[in-house]
């Protein structure tokens, strides 16, 4: 894979011969702000534009900022749907053990869930990269 962005809360990977962009959120979120929080929700987007993918996989266990609604919100509006729109079809989460964390996530997923984009996006929850993987890559889509 590929490094294709490095922040100081995210490092962004890129496999071409797997169509894959890969998150992985640091434990510095923690002491993420909202716009610096948006800033990397957009960076994710234009990825997506430069680096054509089918799959992206967000590993968020060490993911420690907390999504407020009014962000959840924004995040389904202009982001969720702007990637389903470039042609991501499958979007795995590896969640963090630690609840507040992972209801967060969860909850922003839902609420882009929610939007009923006009394009094929399925999005999983998992606990490990290999679970992720295995339904990115391996399982057939659902119904």
């Amino acid at each position: 894979m590929k490094l294709i962005r490095k922040s100081k809360f995210t490092r962004r990977f890129y496999d071409e011969n797997q169509a894959l962009i890969k998150s992985i959120w640091l434990l510095s979120t923690e002491f993420m702000t909202d716009v610096r929080y948006r800033q990397e929700m957009l960076s994710a987007v234009e990825l997506v534009k430069k680096y054509p993918c089918k799959y992206f996989l967000a590993d968020t266990t060490w993911f420690k900022y907390v999504i407020s609604p009014d962000l959840q919100d924004w995040t389904a509006t202009h982001i969720a749907e702007a990637i389903a729109n470039l042609g991501v079809m499958r979007f795995a989460y590896i969640i963090p053990e630690e609840y507040i964390s992972s209801l967060s996530v969860e909850q922003t997923v839902e609420e882009a869930d929610q939007l009923k984009v006009n394009k094929p996006y399925h999005l999983a929850y998992f606990y490990t990269e290999e679970e992720a993987r295995e339904w990115l890559f391996h399982s057939q889509p659902e119904s």
